[in-house]
């Protein structure tokens, strides 16, 4: 599987197959049977210095306030300057947060909760994002409009990302890649190359066309 610099690669495949344990192996938490990592030409026992990763819970300790939840990376790293807290500052005026710096994790919606795990997630400053499902728990009104937000991780800040998900048409409105996954013992199925339709590209297949060709590969994959 070769993620190419600064995409956003979607993994797609039944349950049980092994996406989040291959998370854990990529972030170290687990270790590898056999296979290699590579990064930028260099061998990697594992990304954890090179990955930040959102699981599918927002993780948020109800105990801090949004912004405080927001620069555990920046404390955990020993930075507790000024530049860490106007970094944080404008990526909640960016992810729609401005004036709940404060504000208790409890005491906003789960898509504002997201949010705030996903600017934690920045923090980090990894060249690397994993996303494990980060919006399976929301409502899908929620969703779509978060799935912007999710976007920018790649377009506005330059980040390299993977992300698990069983939605389709949220794959097919995000991903640069679709990378679809057999069953247990999983391997790659197929990439699918996700090509934007312009003015001037008429011959670019339909996303119709594009979700079905996800689904016959899931469906050859051994999906149930």
């Amino acid at each position: 599987m070769v993620l190419p610099q600064k995409s956003f690669s979607v993994l797609i495949g039944p349950s049980g197959c092994g996406k989040t344990t291959l998370f854990d192996i990529l972030t170290g938490i687990l270790p590898r049977d056999s296979g290699s990592i590579e990064w930028e030409g260099e061998q990697l026992p594992h990304l954890g210095t090179k990955a930040a990763y959102m699981q599918q819970k927002d993780l948020l300790l109800p105990w801090l306030s949004l912004l405080e939840n927001a620069l555990l990376p920046s404390m955990l790293a020993g930075k507790k300057g000024p530049a860490e807290h106007q970094r944080a500052h404008e990526l909640f005026s960016h992810f729609g947060l401005g004036g709940f710096e404060s504000y208790l994790p409890q005491s906003v919606s789960g898509g504002m909760r997201q949010r705030c795990a996903l600017i934690r997630t920045l923090m980090f400053e990894r060249e690397i994002v994993l996303l494990d499902e980060p919006l399976s728990a929301l409502d899908a009104i929620t969703r779509r409009g978060l799935q912007t937000y999710l976007a920018m991780l790649k377009n506005q800040y330059g980040k390299t990302v993977l992300m698990i998900s069983h939605d389709i048409d949220e794959a097919l409105a995000l991903a640069d890649d679709i990378i679809v996954l057999t069953a247990s013992p999983m391997r790659v199925q197929d990439t699918i190359h996700i090509c934007r339709p312009t003015l001037c590209d008429s011959m670019a297949p339909s996303m119709e066309t594009l979700r079905c060709r996800v689904l016959n590969e899931l469906e050859a994959g051994g999906i149930q």
